[in-house]
């Protein structure tokens, strides 16, 4: 079985902490939340950015994940209200 995720908001703050073991399978990256994942897919897209499908499950959010130039991963993770 792989460890799962340790999620925990920061008091005081919209900023949320998730610690993710390396053998989870979720990309080590920073999370970045949106309250319209289709969009936020679209943008980077159209730049011509190096950005992999839009995911939706049952089990989780909207997120898919994109590098930016330096080719750093980042991952986008749908926040809004039902998600």
């Amino acid at each position: 079985m792989r460890p799962g995720p340790l999620s925990s908001p920061v008091p005081g703050s919209t900023v949320g902490i998730a610690l993710l073991h390396p053998d989870s399978g979720l990309p080590l990256a920073p999370r970045l939340g949106t309250a319209d994942t289709a969009a936020a897919h679209r943008r980077p897209r159209a730049g011509g950015a190096d950005v992999d499908e839009l995911l939706r499950l049952d089990s989780a959010p909207p997120v898919f994940t994109f590098r930016d130039p330096q080719q750093n991963l980042l991952v986008v993770v749908e926040d809004g209200p039902g998600a």
